[in-house]
């Protein structure tokens, strides 16, 4: 017999109201559950109140609840005024994720029992994202008093006492190799140093030093020395590629990769001194950048400016000159752009002409900001990306607590100090509204020139942050002419000069 389709919809329908009472059903039940967890736990904790894997357990079932664990535990801490295990597990569950509320608590504990490094440890950490670094300084000490021996402390002392004097930080960071000679911290100091480095001759040593002493562990480092030698000795760039090829016992693949690189740099290199440019073209023409393109982003520029100096040593000036207008575009550097003006020169283009071009390139590539509405954090006043047209703006997606993002900020501040600021905005969106509390003590301990903003409870459209830090740089007209990009001392002068050319050049 067949059903009418008004059967066929009223039966439909009955079904999904069946689905969805099952699903309600299980979601109250779920949430009934969870508050009989959480009660029992609270008993359990109330039980034994200096059990601190009791209140673990009782945090873990409340995640994402933090208001009401803060009422919890101000209860508990006026309730049982002698145990300092009680503030330190609330310290702990907040300090660690960098939260200032953390601090009265964590405090608490160590006036209780002045024993607890952790609790001094994480209160130097929350201390050092509001920038009260001086702070920070006394209460890591102590953590490093009562635990000489425990690296983190001693390499989060280093960190703190340098932020805002780095002539320090290599007298710091060597107390602590010696003291830690064989260990993760020891690299990354080591990396530190190499890369804050301007001399070439004293780079390469501090990256000899790392790899001498860290075969396997140095990572990343040894990837950064490899960019450098790449170009400068590419034979040297093959013995080291080699070397970790052989002996890694991961990531030999992406050395094999390096190997082959290094080995068509340094062929080429050969080639050129024979005026061989023919067959250097043709190699690197054929040189591929395997299956790793996102770490191989620095190789591929230094490929591209390998190319146009053998095509123009070859007299093809006007190619060479072309594929340097691309990579200058989007990643501009001093030393590239007296290359570009060279070659502007030798084909008839003077500096105006060619930097016309490349800003044109930059706004044919560019797409429309999104309209997004921001918040003043100090003034709470609206702030709309639409409101800012005729002025650049640098809007960067931070928070205290990202250490990759504090690193960055000197190295933005070292290029707007050289530019006309009333040409361009500096926008900073916190990412995690509860550090909201410690934005403003940090600009002004560090400081720091950018607006702050809250993050916006939607964003919509193309504004949004990818991870911490995120960064954007829009023109004059709305466009993002950049993205994703980050700033370190291998590129510093990046940004100077692409705000400058786009202030210089707007409209000619």
């Amino acid at each position: 017999m067949k059903r009418s389709p008004q059967t066929s919809l009223k039966a439909s329908f009955a079904i999904l109201q069946i689905i969805f009472a099952l699903v309600l059903s299980k979601e109250v039940l779920a949430q009934k559950t969870t508050r009989i967890n959480t009660t029992s736990l609270c008993k359990a904790v109330e039980s034994d109140i200096n059990n601190t894997r009791k209140h673990q357990l009782f945090i873990d079932a409340s995640w994402g609840k933090d208001t009401d664990l803060i009422n919890q535990y101000n209860m508990w801490v006026n309730k049982y005024p002698r145990s300092p295990i009680v503030p330190l597990m609330i310290g702990k569950h907040l300090g660690g994720k960098g939260e200032p509320e953390s601090i009265p608590f964590l405090i608490k504990a160590v006036k209780l029992d002045a024993s607890l490094d952790t609790a001094w440890y994480l209160v130097a950490k929350v201390s050092q994202n509001a920038g009260n670094d001086s702070i920070a300084v006394e209460y890591i000490s102590k953590a490093g008093s009562l635990k000489p021996d425990k690296e983190l402390y001693a390499l989060q002392k280093v960190l703190i006492k340098s932020a805002n004097s780095p002539e320090i930080f290599e007298e710091e960071a060597f107390k602590f190799i010696r003291k830690f000679p064989s260990t993760e911290s020891a690299v990354f100091l080591l990396q530190k140093l190499a890369q804050k480095e301007d001399n070439l001759t004293i780079k390469i040593s501090y990256y000899e030093i790392l790899n001498s002493m860290f075969k396997d562990e140095a990572g990343s480092a040894l990837e950064e020395y490899f960019e450098l030698l790449l170009d400068t000795l590419p034979g040297k760039a093959f013995e080291l590629a080699t070397e970790k090829y052989i002996h890694l016992k991961t990531n030999h693949g992406i050395w094999g990769e390096r190997r082959r690189i290094a080995e068509a740099f340094a062929k080429v290199r050969d080639l050129e001194k024979r005026f061989q440019y023919a067959e250097a073209i043709t190699l690197l023409n054929g040189l591929e950048l395997g299956h790793y393109p996102e770490k191989f982003e620095i190789i591929k520029q230094k490929l591209i400016v390998c190319k146009s100096k053998i095509l123009d040593a070859d007299g093809q000036t006007q190619p060479a000159y072309e594929s340097l207008c691309s990579l200058y575009a989007t990643s501009p550097g001093y030393s590239l752009r007296t290359k570009l003006f060279y070659y502007g020169y030798k084909i008839g283009k003077d500096t105006i002409t060619v930097m016309k071009e490349i800003n044109q390139m930059r706004r044919q590539t560019s797409i429309e900001a999104s309209d997004q509405s921001f918040t003043e954090l100090s003034s709470s006043k609206a702030l709309k990306i639409s409101d800012l047209r005729g002025r650049m703006i640098l809007l960067s997606h931070w928070f205290p607590g990202c250490y990759p993002c504090i690193a960055e900020f000197p190295f933005f501040e070292y290029s707007l100090k050289k530019l006309d600021r009333d040409q361009i905005v500096y926008l900073g969106v916190n990412g995690e509204i509860k550090q909201d509390d410690l934005v403003l003590p940090l600009i002004h301990k560090r400081n720091y020139s950018f607006t702050p903003l809250i993050t916006p409870k939607k964003y919509e459209g193309n504004l949004k942050p990818y991870g911490f830090p995120t960064n954007f740089l829009i023109d004059q007209d709305g466009k993002i002419i950049l993205k994703n990009f980050r700033v370190d001392n291998r590129n510093k002068d990046m940004l100077e000069l692409l705000v400058s050319e786009l202030i210089t050049y707007y409209n000619k």
